[in-house]
């Protein structure tokens, strides 16, 4: 009678002690995928745009080249300065040569005349800042590979350096010749240009 009903038990005893075993190895098994999928990293996030810089958002750069982000409180005005500068710029720039750049960054400087914009022009800092803004966007783009925009980018900033230098009586007007050079000449030029500007070894 005993028999019969140790039999049972035993069999449940050594059922039970092998779930456990499994269980034992499953376990490191599933905290493992656990952990992985914990740490897997999230997709790198898009390239920043001007836009992103003007509002703040570039401070999150690793390197600014440069960049001034500690005057954007103080510099709100230059943000659609810049938008409504360079969207003409783009607009007359369809052909890459002298004439067309001097149209081109003439239109711009044209569109840039309402009130609020005009105190811009005289404003040697917001010059300086709006340089270093260029510089940056170009920098960037030209370790992204981006040589032609880094070309546009480069052109821009000069026009801002020489306007500079207009608003402190060192310059009376605004010189082709550089910016040609910079649109149009080899790209050791626009290496050269852009390493003479930024503090960073980038």
């Amino acid at each position: 009678m005993c028999q019969r009903n140790c039999a049972p038990t035993s069999s449940k005893k050594k059922s039970k002690a092998k779930a456990v075993r499994k269980a034992a190895k499953v376990e490191p098994a599933r905290q493992a995928e656990e952990a992985e999928t914990t740490n897997i990293q999230a997709p790198p996030r898009s390239p920043l745009t001007a836009d992103d810089v003007l509002r703040g958002i570039g401070a999150r750069r690793p390197c600014s080249h440069g960049f001034r982000h500690d005057l954007l409180p103080y510099m709100r005005v230059c943000g659609p300065f810049i938008h409504v500068f360079t969207e003409t710029y783009r607009k007359f720039m369809s052909i890459d040569t002298e004439g067309n750049l001097i149209n081109a960054l003439n239109a711009a400087q044209h569109a840039t005349q309402a009130p609020i914009f005009v105190p811009v022009w005289k404003d040697l800092s917001k010059l300086e800042w709006m340089t270093s803004f260029f510089v940056t966007e170009g920098t960037k783009q030209l370790l992204q590979g981006n040589e032609t925009m880094a070309r546009h980018s480069a052109v821009m900033a000069n026009h801002f350096e020489q306007s500079m230098a207009i608003a402190n009586g060192d310059q009376l007007e605004i010189l082709s010749t550089k910016m040609v050079e910079l649109l149009n000449g080899d790209v050791k030029t626009l290496v050269k240009y852009y390493r003479q500007r930024i503090p960073c070894g980038c």
